[in-house]
């Protein structure tokens, strides 16, 4: 059932193994791995090596060594859904034949994963032969860029919903969203404030102008994460903003966000003061003082920082009346 070179192989010393991997000129390669290790050894060493009978047929699936998970099943060892999924995530369509050809069990993660891997046929074998799928299915292709996979899943009858735009807007996948909205995948505000989060503006671009809604939370996102570009094409275009933009980049330290929404007009109140003080970042601070942003510092809050923040606590009391 082994090959006699990967027999001879396991034979060697280590020695041996290292002259064989880095001297000859041409030279067949042997990918021993843990199940190669453990099948290979006698019996008296297997008790040695303790290795757990799933986790041998997992390992035989996982590298696609299908004579591996042969031998394994043969001997009797323990296989699970995990061996499939194995197998799946790593396109090794053979050995996931035979794992399901011989009883191996199944579920929803086989075709999660070998979507996440992008394996269109690994999943169409998958799914040709029953094996379960779930909204999950989509969104692993929407997550790792798989636009093939998203295309045979969805018209297969896979469901998806808004998660699937979500996550390609949140990648910056134009192709994807653009897939998925074209063919009628729903999406939501969640789709503007993901793309808004991570700073992809043509994505966010491409959502606005095909009428994906927004709101004031999706400046909230540009405005914590430091994407000013992002900021200024949401209020360029029309998406609202309130309070929350500058008191979000105040928490978070973004003093260029912070700076474009309050010289845009955006509302600063005294709870972006707050926010300020709890970044303990002393530029911002710095800059809502000089600025003229409303200030109403509770005896808490100047207790907190004298403990915790000396230097912003210096600069707080010396400029209480700025």
């Amino acid at each position: 059932m082994f090959s006699l070179i990967k027999l001879s192989y396991f034979a060697c010393n280590d020695e041996e193994k290292e002259w064989y991997n880095t001297v000859p000129n041409c030279i067949q390669k042997v990918d021993l791995h843990l199940c190669c290790e453990f099948l290979l050894s006698t019996p008296t060493e297997r008790k040695k090596i303790n290795t757990p009978d799933f986790t041998v047929c997992g390992s035989a699936a996982e590298q696609g060594h299908l004579d591996c998970l042969m031998y394994a099943h043969n001997l009797g060892l323990e296989w699970g859904a995990h061996t499939c999924m194995f197998a799946a995530q790593n396109g090794h369509l053979n050995t996931l034949k035979y794992a399901h050809e011989q009883g191996c069990p199944w579920d929803e993660f086989t075709c999660r994963f070998a979507a996440a891997r992008g394996h269109v046929n690994t999943l169409k074998y998958a799914h040709e032969h029953g094996c379960p799928w779930d909204k999950g299915v989509c969104d692993m292709a929407s997550e790792y860029g798989h636009l093939n996979t998203l295309k045979y899943a969805h018209e297969q009858g896979c469901p998806w919903d808004e998660f699937t735009c979500k996550i390609a807007a949140a990648r910056g996948d134009i192709d994807i969203l653009k897939y998925a909205h074209e063919n009628g995948c729903p999406w939501s505000i969640r789709t503007c404030e993901a793309a808004s989060e991570c700073g992809k503006v043509e994505t966010l671009k491409y959502a606005h102008e095909q009428g994906c809604p927004w709101n004031e939370n999706t400046c909230k996102f540009a405005a914590a994460s430091g994407h000013v570009n992002t900021l200024k094409y949401l209020h360029e275009n029309g998406c609202p903003w309130d309070r929350g933009t500058c008191e979000v980049a105040a928490r978070s330290g973004n003093i260029n966000t912070l700076r474009y929404a309050h010289e845009n007009g955006c509302e600063w109140t005294t709870h972006t003061v707050e926010m300020a003080l709890k970044s303990g970042n002393l530029e911002i601070l710095k800059y809502v003082f000089e600025n003229g942003c409303p200030r109403n510092l509770s005896s808490l809050s100047l207790q907190y920082l004298c403990v915790r923040k000396p230097a912003i606590f210096r600069y707080v009391m010396e400029n209480l009346n700025m």
